[in-house]
């Protein structure tokens, strides 16, 4: 039984004559190399990149710990802040009270009041 096509071959002559040289590269550089240099460059481009790579988590692991003390250190200081603004408003407001006292003990109102109530002792005015 002869495997004969319509043009006179048998089939492994037909795979063999249609075997492009190109299309044979390209197989070659989308599977294995087998280019032993070609190889040795692989291999050491993938041993660079996992190298790399290690170097970069370690480094942002690094800056993960500089960003949280940064964060530590930030917080401290803006409570620090709060607590002077706090301290400070505090003190602007005693003083807007003493001032808007004596502006009315001063006035009409309060003239009137201590000369209604003399027995109470006189505030310190400042």
């Amino acid at each position: 039984m002869e495997n004969r096509t319509s043009e006179g071959l048998d089939n492994d002559e037909l795979i063999r004559a249609s075997k492009n040289p190109v299309l044979e590269k390209d197989v070659h550089e989308f599977g294995a190399p087998t280019d032993p240099e070609k190889m040795k460059d692989l291999a050491a481009i993938k041993v660079q990149a996992a190298f790399r790579g290690y170097l970069a988590r370690r480094a942002f692991g690094a800056l993960k710990g500089i960003i949280r003390l940064q964060a530590l250190i930030r917080g401290h200081l803006v409570r620090r802040q709060a607590v002077v603004t706090l301290h400070s408003l505090l003190g602007i407001i005693k003083f807007q009270a003493l001032f808007r006292g004596q502006r009315v003990r001063s006035s009409g109102i309060g003239l009137e009041i201590r000369a209604k109530f003399p027995y109470r002792k006189a505030a310190v005015i400042v």
